[in-house]
């Protein structure tokens, strides 16, 4: 009805894959007919509503399925599936529920419901998108639209709002203009297929798998793999081209303010997706992984296959270890804030994702061959494993990666009080040659965001990959991260590449400041160094800025590491001092006049860089013209002058 033509463009033979289509969906009721017991509950729930064809949908009559009404049992028993018949199959085949001919004897199921062909029948609670209808390579994008009039024209709400970027309604950090699902393995990656107005098809190497969708790091990958070339892009005539966009429906130059309406700059809407989100990577999302009662982990078709009330309800909406095999060598978790209850299987939550993980390192036959690599990155990840009761498996982190857990608070159990301490990487995250002790970057960690300090385990040579500050209390150093190889070969102890992070995605950023310019090259040195030798690497060149001490001379000093005048990206500002001291390092505009605080807290002796976007401290970008940078420590001052070209 509120479809986006009211004409197919082909007469209706063929199908168009950029053509809105529209479902009428129906409100949550049960699927029993009332009896003396459990008359008085059923009805409707109120603003309560399932993925399923409204009865006064016009396409209802045609694409119901028909199938027998639920009986009880026991009329006066009591409402649950002990109690519960629902007869065996649908169709003029299936077979009626047992106690049929007493319910239409009490004078119930009489007459025939709306569409269906025999009493007793129904075709109401057919989903809008049947179990099976869906291949390998299909890709859904889809919105909810709600009015209170027919017609449509009053109060009408959308969620996701396709006219905008950022879903501030909708509860959801993801900030797309549509919601997506995709049936994998993508095979759009194929190349075979040609897509029009797209680049090239390239298979990608890398399933990226969201494990905490609705929480925020999806749109922080998307913006990484743009920027590192995990994604080709480019910009032509001012609006995004390649795979730019693809992903989530827009893409911005930067220079636009992507709250207001799509309408009011159209160049950020993209709207055709072309079958695949990125170059590098395909993505599976899991929708509210952390609740027991989600559909559809990572690892549900590696779920044994449910019996008693469950048979036939097995979910398939993951992949299998075959098509995880053969088509991808890295798989990259983000479970974002999450510390328990995503992970399966556990009583209540039957997916069996660990089962999976583990049938991706350890199966020789079927795919790329081994080692192949695991990247985990959350700041609970650890912790819920190892801490997470019933919902957890202690033994999943030490045996598959290599890390057991000190602590799921680093600042508590540092006794760092820090809201940005130092976090130093090292071999294989960290192999520039430039830079041997590796390079510093600033991690997130509060009295709410708690990162996990890890331990290192088993016996096949997990090292640390990055460590926090080893400042404070108990033992150093402070694991943030653990890489672990892959076995010598004839050896199975552990088969692939895997490293683990500690902390979460949004949390990482340059030393001090966290701006996403540290969070780049993190992402790109540790996929180049860490997975590179499996065949699944970036393409382009490092993120901009070396910006080391000159001369390797521990002095004081103040250094501009990017071009002057500032035309695009961040300007990188380089410090040195000799002695640990507080440093204060601030943007000043030609008036004198306080426009941005980049470093004000006690930093150790030596070189360290500073990233400023060109922002002001209220995060709008500020006006060309002529700025000034002044370190100032108690023992040393020094000034430079920056010109700003972008705005």
């Amino acid at each position: 009805e509120f479809g986006s033509q009211a004409a197919h463009p082909t007469g209706g033979t063929v199908w168009a894959e950029w053509v809105w289509n529209s479902a009428r969906m129906d409100t949550i009721e049960d699927n029993l007919f009332p009896t003396a017991n459990n008359a008085a509950a059923i009805g409707l729930a109120a603003g309560s509503y399932a993925s399923m064809y409204h009865e006064s949908d016009p396409k209802f009559a045609t694409l119901g399925i028909e199938k027998w009404r639920c009986l009880m049992t026991n009329p006066t028993g009591a409402t649950n599936s002990t109690n519960i018949d629902c007869g065996s199959g649908v169709g003029a085949g299936g077979t009626p529920p047992a106690g049929l001919a007493t319910y239409q004897g009490a004078g119930y199921l009489t007459g025939v419901e709306p569409g269906a062909t025999t009493a007793g029948k129904t075709k109401e609670y057919t989903k809008i998108i049947p179990d099976g209808l869906l291949t390998p390579g299909a890709h859904v994008e889809y919105f909810f639209r709600k009015s209170d009039a027919p017609s449509g024209l009053t109060s009408i709400e959308y969620g996701p709002d396709t006219n905008f970027v950022f879903q501030d309604t909708e509860g959801s950090n993801d900030g797309h203009r549509w919601q997506e699902f995709s049936v994998l393995p993508d095979r759009w990656k194929d190349g075979a297929w040609a897509v029009a107005d797209r680049d090239a098809p390239a298979p990608a190497c890398m399933l990226y798998i969201d494990w905490e969708d609705r929480r925020g790091d999806e749109r922080f990958w998307v913006g990484i793999a743009d920027t590192i070339g995990a994604t080709a892009g480019s910009y032509v005539s001012g609006k995004p081209s390649g795979r730019w966009g693809a992903h989530n429906g827009w893409h911005a130059r930067g220079d636009q303010d992507i709250t207001v309406a799509i309408a009011t700059d159209p160049s950020i809407a993209v709207y055709s997706h072309g079958g695949q989100p990125g170059t590098l990577w395909d993505m599976f999302g899991v929708k509210a992984s952390e609740s027991s009662t989600t559909s559809g982990s990572l690892g549900s078709r590696a779920t044994t296959d449910p019996s008693g009330f469950q048979t036939g309800k097995k979910n398939l909406n993951g992949p299998s270890g075959t098509m995880l095999r053969q088509y991808y060598r890295v798989l990259l978790i983000l479970t974002g804030d999450l510390n328990a209850g995503n992970i399966g299987p556990y009583v209540d939550k039957g997916d069996n994702d660990v089962g999976l993980l583990q049938d991706f390192a350890n199966t020789v036959a079927g795919g790329f061959p081994r080692p192949r690599g695991v990247w985990v990155q959350g700041r609970g990840f650890v912790e819920g494993q190892v801490t997470g009761g019933g919902a957890g498996h202690p033994t999943f982190p030490t045996t598959y990666f290599g890390a057991g857990l000190a602590s799921g608070d680093y600042r508590s159990y540092a006794g760092n009080a820090n809201d940005i301490p130092d976090l130093f990487t090292f071999a294989p995250v960290h192999v520039r040659v430039d830079k041997p002790l590796g390079d510093t970057y600033g991690v997130l960690s509060s009295c709410v965001i708690t990162d996990d300090v890890l331990t290192l385990s088993g016996t096949f040579g997990a090292a640390m990959a990055a460590k926090y500050e080893d400042t404070g209390t108990n033992a150093n150093p402070k694991i943030a991260s653990v890489y672990a190889p892959s076995s010598l070969p004839g050896t199975n102890d552990h088969p692939m590449l895997t490293i683990v992070d500690g902390f979460r995605v949004q949390s990482l950023g340059t030393r001090a400041t966290l701006q996403s310019g540290g969070l780049m090259l993190y992402y790109w040195e540790t996929i180049v160094n860490a997975f590179g030798s499996i065949n699944c690497t970036v393409s382009s060149g490092q993120p901009v800025g070396v910006g080391d001490q000159p001369n390797g001379a521990l002095v004081n000093f103040l250094a501009l590491r990017s071009e002057n005048p500032f035309r695009k990206d961040m300007a990188k500002i380089t410090f040195g001092i000799t002695r640990k001291e507080k440093v204060e390092l601030k943007v000043y505009d030609v008036t004198g006049r306080l426009v941005r605080t980049l470093a004000n807290r006690e930093f150790d002796a030596g070189s360290h860089d500073v990233f400023w976007d060109g922002s002001n401290d209220d995060g709008q970008k500020v006006p060309r013209g002529v700025y000034f940078y002044q370190l100032h420590t108690p023992t040393y001052v020094s000034q430079k002058k920056l010109a700003v070209l972008t705005n």
